[in-house]
């Protein structure tokens, strides 16, 4: 397992997007790699975790029609983590490639403490805009 792996990995079966969590009122970034063999999943996990220290979660999704496998979903959410391991992929989607840099915008522009002036939050809104335009 290599990041050159992960990569492309992620650049075929995998997601980012900004979804705000149940007890936040801003949008965090979220990434998942998709697979209907778990243990491509558990060894990507792994890996991650001795290279940067960030847990991920595998989750179960159930099949839609009784043709479908059970498939898997490793998730990795809020910015810092995020965006350590967008920082060490190397993508070449182009879609995946744009949404990574506006999230290391949008880390770059959070406050430690939480508190945001009001021109913090119209570039945080202007930076969500641009992360769905392309």
């Amino acid at each position: 397992m290599n990041w050159n792996y992960i990569s492309g990995f992620f650049d075929a079966d995998g997601s980012i997007t900004l979804s705000k969590p149940s007890n936040s009122r801003y949008k965090t970034v979220y990434i998942s790699f998709h697979n209907n063999e778990m243990v491509i999943l558990e060894e990507i996990q792994n890996f991650i975790y001795k290279d940067l220290k960030i847990k991920g979660a595998i989750t179960t999704k159930k099949p839609k029609k009784s043709t479908h496998k059970i498939a898997f979903d490793l998730k990795y959410d809020f910015f810092e983590k995020t965006v350590l391991i967008l920082k060490k992929m190397k993508l070449i989607h182009p879609k995946k490639k744009h949404r990574a840099r506006i999230c290391a915008l949008l880390y770059g522009n959070i406050p430690r403490n939480g508190k945001y002036t009001s021109s913090m939050l119209l570039t945080r809104q202007k930076l969500e805009d641009e992360f769905f335009k392309e």
